[in-house]
């Protein structure tokens, strides 16, 4: 919404992204002290529409059997499954899960309350549910077999749609953000064509359907497409090739992406929500089991050294490197010990007081851009905070330059030994 931010302004409350789940983080948190159980929280999540698709899916033949325990299978052993339940807790890879329910709860042709309730749900995961709560809409208009039922759905969605539009705004406007005048213009008006043309061409559609002109599966069809609409904006962002200028490593990095990163797991979701609803179009025996032998393929590779086993090994290389600064933990206390880190060893004191992270300096210390290092104004505040609270410094090999030309221009030594290993550097200033 070109709202400008990363966290909290000056609270807690007040974040850049319109995630409500975090206040069930919160009290999970609040209560059992351990972050395997928002773990555990997000794994429930996660892996709760294999549990819905169980309870309500129909198995009539044999094929629709295999179907399901392979797709669900894929489910599972997708390469970032395990980054999105064990990485960093951030509630945005919720709402692959959660679109997924809303999306079969409508395929599954649930009660309209139960749809309601799991279109809701999207938006405690992130303000992004307001895009994929567009393409709910349609996706249950189309199903409707009369007008009754299209009026009700249009009703409850549509009216759900636009009440958390307006919170949206409302909570982005009350967290103080100034409003990003700077965005690439060019990107802006391309998104706003594409609203509109997508706008106009559903209006169209619409009209169609209502004079009967247009048959119920070819809107269907024309729905279903749309699935991927957010995958394929994902290759039109300019950031994807920022780091090298050549659009064709942007695109091998987006797709690799979408294997990998958790962030992407959304559109890992999409495709299979495609693979749900080409599955119901087909009726052909033949071409039921060419899609499950394409499934067994897919799951085959995703299991493959080149993906989830390679995930795990990573996983277990970076505990192994990170036991000292796990030791570190041990030894200081998360409420009065004042440590500063980078972007590699943050999450590892998610619970204390008092850290700081070079690179990005909170906003009630220094607002705006310039408290990205290395901005003149985040170096002034970093040299305070070295000078008089600081006490461990826990960053990584590449960024040790860094640290120690912070130190020297500190006026501090740079102790020549610390406690750290070929990973990590830990320096010890009181």
């Amino acid at each position: 919404m070109r709202f400008s931010g990363t966290e909290g302004e000056d609270s807690f409350h007040k974040a850049i992204h319109l995630e409500p789940v975090k206040y069930v983080y919160a009290i999970i948190y609040r209560f059992f002290k351990s972050p395997l159980l928002l773990f555990l929280f997000i794994a429930i999540i996660y892996f709760s529409p294999l549990l819905y698709l169980a309870r309500f899916h129909p198995m009539d033949t044999g094929l629709d059997r295999y179907f399901m325990v392979i797709l669900s299978g894929l489910y599972v052993v997708f390469p970032s499954t395990v980054e999105v339940v064990a990485y960093d807790l951030r509630p945005y890879v919720l709402l692959a899960p959660l679109f997924l329910l809303s999306m079969l709860s409508v395929y599954l042709r649930r009660p309209l309350w139960e749809k309601l309730v799991f279109f809701n749900l999207m938006f405690i995961a992130r303000e992004e549910g307001l895009v994929f709560g567009l393409i709910v809409i349609l996706f249950a208009i189309a199903g409707c077999k009369d007008r009754q039922s299209r009026r009700s759905h249009a009703t409850g969605l549509i009216s759900s749609w636009f009440i958390w539009l307006v919170l949206s705004l409302m909570y982005f406007i009350w967290t103080g953000y100034s409003f990003n005048a700077v965005l690439n213009l060019r990107v802006t008006l391309f998104v706003l064509a594409v609203a509109a043309f997508s706008l106009l061409a559903l209006l169209l559609l619409w009209r169609k359907a209502i004079e009967e002109k247009v048959s119920r599966g070819f809107l269907q069809l024309i729905t279903y497409v749309l699935v991927f609409a957010p995958l394929g904006f994902q290759y039109f962002k300019p950031n994807l090739h920022r780091f090298t200028g050549n659009p064709l490593d942007g695109i091998k990095y987006a797709t690799l992406s979408l294997v990998t990163y958790p962030k992407y797991n959304l559109y890992f979701i999409c495709a299979l929500l495609l693979t749900f609803l080409v599955w119901e179009l087909m009726r052909k025996r033949r071409i039921k089991q060419i899609i499950i032998g394409c499934l067994v393929i897919a799951t085959i590779m995703f299991v493959s050294v080149n993906a989830i086993f390679l995930r795990r090994d990573i996983t277990i290389e970076k505990y192994t490197a990170s036991e000292v600064i796990h030791d570190l933990r041990e030894s200081t206390d998360k409420y009065s010990t004042f440590i500063l880190t980078d972007y590699a060893t943050h999450q590892a004191f998610y619970d204390y007081e008092n850290v700081y992270v070079y690179n990005r300096l909170p906003w009630y210390l220094v607002a705006g851009q310039e408290r990205y290092y290395p901005d003149p104004e985040n170096i002034s505040a970093l040299k305070k905070l070295l000078k008089s609270d600081i006490e461990y410094i826990v960053v990584s090999r590449e960024s040790t330059e860094e640290i120690e030309r912070l130190l020297r221009s500190s006026s501090i030594e740079v102790p020549q030994a610390d406690a750290g290993n070929g990973t990590y550097k830990i320096i010890r200033l009181r």
